[in-house]
């Protein structure tokens, strides 16, 4: 879904400005409670986190749930 959704055109190695790489938010996320990723997909899927990027905005709850917890897996 992250090369689908066009996730690794900014998060990817190397990423582009300073958004955080694939790999640094899979070392953010993975300290996460399921609750607190949970309130992470709710905050990218309703533009509260760098809200304006276009990628995010795309992206239905379900989805932003299903990213963010195959983030936390490590994003492999």
């Amino acid at each position: 879904m992250a090369l689908d959704k066009g996730c690794l055109s900014c998060h990817g190695d190397p990423p582009r400005g300073k958004a955080p790489t694939m790999a640094a938010l899979a070392q953010r996320y993975a300290q996460l409670s399921a609750d607190e990723l949970t309130k992470k997909a709710e905050q990218l899927c309703e533009h509260r986190l760098l809200g304006g990027v276009a990628a995010h905005e795309k992206l239905t709850p379900e989805e932003s749930l299903r990213l963010v917890r195959w983030i936390a897996t490590g994003a492999r």
